[in-house]
């Protein structure tokens, strides 16, 4: 769980530099520098995850700290991403320089993302160094980085991922299922998930993508994160790697051209009912450009793609009607931060039941917002004034 955990961390920071290059200013180094870090520290993890299950206790406090840091990275993440959030839904009419310039509270939100991140950056100084005291120090002639690369790659979308909810999803699940397992419809089709950021789009698409109808019924299986920065030979070549499910070598990879790799992909696909998920597509000229190495066959392919902007899904697959999320209700916004907030199978204290009303209303129904909230208040004391404050 925990070399899963970091895995995701670092998928997430990757995701992170890029969708929100404007925000990171002036933390960015040290959000990079973590990355690294933990890309560096995913292998030895894999070791010490190796000799626990031998037996070997010693390593069992070296592991919960990795665990400990990467959950303290994930709610910065969490913090991160709903400030840009915010900033994307207050562009409006001044475009793009409200997109590159800070507000008083942005200003000081990021100055407490920065010393947070310093505390975590000691943190995680002080458990590369601890390595030796734990035995898991050497590797001989691997490479760290070259395997938690790999590691990274095969461990996302994660189908064991509990912090996953789908509180309020339950019947756009079962619509996007009906839309995937359609066998009278053998065209392939674009099926989209659209709605505003942070209202669980990834979310909803990875428990569909997991589940193990979907998992029967597809022979060949891809999922690619798109974003704004997107290059559709390198976008091309992460879904060849994946579908193949075959370790090509990088360097031959690399050295093809753009033609050779949509040939290739077109080939294999060809022949087989696949489903590709396209994640966080940001514009039309996405699918204009990457349709055409999906083939065709009547064999019942899919493609499954979330994005923010409704043409996108229209201009796809215009005749079927995009799946656009909505806000959560007041009761399912109260459960999901009740997840996130207390305890499991633990009663709302008293005294604190009326304030976490207010705080789960005035996330407005948005589930990154209650969930980023849910996991603040989790590690604060338990007590009115605390909260109140």
């Amino acid at each position: 769980m925990a070399e899963f955990l970091v895995a995701k961390v670092v998928f997430q920071l990757t995701n992170l530099l890029v969708q929100e290059a404007a925000f990171l200013r002036g933390v960015r180094d040290q959000v990079e520098w973590v990355k690294t870090q933990l890309q560096l520290l995913q292998v030895f993890l894999k070791v010490a995850e190796s000799r626990r299950r031998r037996g070997d206790e010693r390593v069992e406090i070296w592991i919960r700290q990795m665990s400990g840091v990467a959950y303290e990275i994930e709610d910065v993440i969490g913090t991160i991403k709903y400030m840009g959030e915010r900033r994307h839904q207050r562009r409006g009419f001044m475009g793009t320089m409200s997109r590159y310039s800070h507000k008083p509270r942005e200003l000081i939100t990021l100055h407490e993302i920065g010393g947070k991140l310093e505390k975590i950056k000691e943190k995680i100084r002080g458990i590369s160094e601890s390595r030796a005291t734990y035995g898991i120090a050497n590797l001989g002639k691997s490479s760290a980085v070259d395997q938690s690369g790999q590691s990274l790659r095969e461990s996302s979308p994660h189908s064991d991922d509990d912090d996953i909810d789908v509180i309020g999803f339950e019947n756009d699940k079962k619509e996007l299922m009906c839309g995937l397992l359609d066998r009278n419809e053998k065209a392939r089709c674009v099926i989209s998930i659209v709605g505003m950021g942070g209202l669980g789009k990834t979310t909803l698409a990875i428990k569909v993508y997991n589940n193990p109808a979907i998992k029967k019924h597809f022979d060949t299986f891809a999922w690619v994160s798109v974003s704004q920065s997107y290059r559709g030979i390198e976008l091309m070549k992460d879904i060849l790697q994946k579908v193949k499910g075959i370790k090509q070598r990088k360097g031959d990879l690399e050295q093809m051209d753009e033609q050779e790799v949509r040939e290739k992909l077109r080939d294999f696909l060809r022949d087989t009912k696949y489903l590709v998920v396209l994640d966080d597509v940001w514009g039309v000229d996405v699918w204009r450009q990457m349709q055409r190495v999906f083939p065709d066959q009547n064999k019942g392919s899919r493609i499954l793609l979330t994005t923010r902007n409704i043409e996108v899904a229209r201009d796809a697959q215009p005749w079927i009607p995009p799946h656009e999320l909505q806000l959560l209700d007041d009761t399912e916004s109260w459960q999901l931060f009740c997840r996130k907030a207390f305890p499991p199978n633990q009663d709302v204290p008293t005294e604190l039941e009326a304030l976490a009303h207010k705080l789960a209303k005035k996330c407005g129904g948005l589930p990154l917002a209650l969930v980023v909230l849910g996991g603040l208040m989790s590690r604060k004391d338990p007590s009115y004034d605390t909260w109140l404050k």
